[in-house]
Parts: structure tokens; sequence; C-alpha cells
């Protein structure tokens, strides 16, 4: 059972995630843009999530550069702190948002509660394994 939730968690969070994310970016730029509180609420719900994806990129490539981080250095064990408090932020924030963008049709409603969604479960399996 464990290797089975590791498998999909690995899944969603390496494939899925990514694949969502930049199909909702190319959704967005080829889609009519309606202006009404749900679009924007939808696009800042997006975005949060892009951004929490992209500090997770940034993270996950510093800690392969540096050959892994140790928590025995406190400066490292800050910036990881600092890092998984405001990307986790930025998840439930980009999931406050795009909850209230999906009562009307947009081209980012379902991909920001997706991606914010990933990202939440992301951090919550970070934070569980770290």
């Amino acid at each position: 059972m464990g290797t089975f939730i590791f498998v999909t968690y690995i899944i969603v969070v390496l494939i899925a995630l990514p694949c969502m994310t930049i199909w909702g970016w190319m959704r967005w730029w080829r889609a009519k843009k309606p202006r009404n509180l749900p679009y924007w609420l939808s696009l800042a719900g997006f975005s949060s999530a892009t951004l929490s994806e992209l500090v997770a990129i940034f993270w996950i490539a510093y800690s392969h550069t540096v050959g892994g981080v140790s928590f025995a250095d406190s400066r490292p064990a800050r910036i990881y702190g600092a890092t998984f408090v405001c990307s986790g932020l930025l998840s439930v924030s980009g999931l406050i948002f795009a909850l209230g963008g999906i009562w009307r049709k947009n081209p980012l409603r379902w991909h920001s509660v997706t991606c914010a969604m990933g990202m939440i479960v992301f951090w919550i399996g970070i934070a569980t394994t770290g």
C-alpha cells in the first residue's frame, strides 16, 4: 500500500502537475479573456500555484546542487523553513482564490484548483518526509 501511495504521489507531483501548469498557461494565452471577478480570482489562484511550483523547482535544484541539505547547519534550516512556510501559504492562498473563481466559466477555473491542490499535496509530502 505504501508503494502505491508513493508511486501515485510521484506521478501526480512530477508528471501531472507540471503538465497541468503548462497546459493552463497555454490555454490562458490562447483563450479570450473574460473580464469578470471569477476570471481574476482564477488567474490569481493559478499564478500563486505556479509561483509555489517555481519555488519548489528552485529548492530541489538548490538541494541537488549543494549535495543535499544538512539541517545541522542553521542557515539552510532557516531557509528551508521560510521556503516551506511561504510556499505553503502561496498554495493555500492559491486554492482560496481558485475556489472563488470556479463559479463562472473561464479558461483557468479548473486548472487553478487542480494546481493549487497539487502543490498543497506536494508541500504536505515534503513536510512529512523531511
